[in-house]
């Protein structure tokens, strides 16, 4: 059997396992005492859902210090003429106070 191909889906539920496991390793550490700060930011890409997310992440380091993590909190596309045309992913960003 061929291997499964992995999905847009498949890749948002490893991106919020990802930001879970990161706040359940933080509090085991030890490092819990910090403050963050969230911010909503929307990403978009032609390609995929992962495009969009990266872009987003990458777009907001440029004016946000201390992003130490996102959740995905909404996946829509624009459909044209039967096919996916375009993916946003609305992602919250935390990201550490000084």
């Amino acid at each position: 059997m061929p291997p499964r191909r992995t999905t847009a889906r498949d890749r948002v539920v490893r991106a919020r396992v990802g930001s879970l496991e990161h706040r359940a390793r933080t509090e085991e550490d030890g490092v819990s005492d910090h403050v963050y700060r969230l911010s909503e930011v929307v990403g978009s890409s032609r390609t995929s859902v992962d495009d969009a997310i990266r872009t987003a992440i990458q777009k907001a380091s440029q004016t946000v210090r201390n992003i130490e993590w996102f959740q995905t909190s909404e996946v829509r596309g624009q459909v044209v003429d039967g096919e996916v045309a375009y993916y946003q992913v609305t992602l919250k960003i935390g990201f550490r106070v000084d």
